[in-house]
């Protein structure tokens, strides 16, 4: 038995999670991103540490390699316009950091 594509979408929908946005910066060439992160989970306590899925392919993970940096910024419920700003790449986008306020 297969499942429906609508159906696969209601289900998937409603196992909870967080949205967040994760941000690089790669000090030696200035270049800046960020990505919609939804799959963080904790790693521990004592040090604090959090696992990140991050796509291999993307810009982000070749900065986060490199520099070993990043920050994560935990999104309210009524800010999912803002994840869907950081969703696609942003070389797909063209400059989405000039629509959204962000500090270094």
């Amino acid at each position: 038995m297969t499942l429906n594509l609508e159906a696969k979408k209601i289900l998937l929908r409603k196992i909870p999670h967080g949205l967040f946005i994760c941000g690089v910066k790669d000090d030696e060439t200035n270049e800046v991103n960020g990505f919609t992160a939804s799959w963080v989970t904790q790693g521990s306590f004592t040090p604090p540490l959090v696992v990140m899925a991050v796509r291999a392919e993307g810009s982000s993970h070749e900065i986060i390699k490199n520099t070993g940096k990043f920050s994560l910024n935990v999104l309210k419920s009524d800010q999912k316009d803002l994840a869907a700003v950081f969703f696609k790449p942003q070389k797909a986008l063209g400059g989405r950091f000039e629509s959204v306020e962000f500090n270094l």
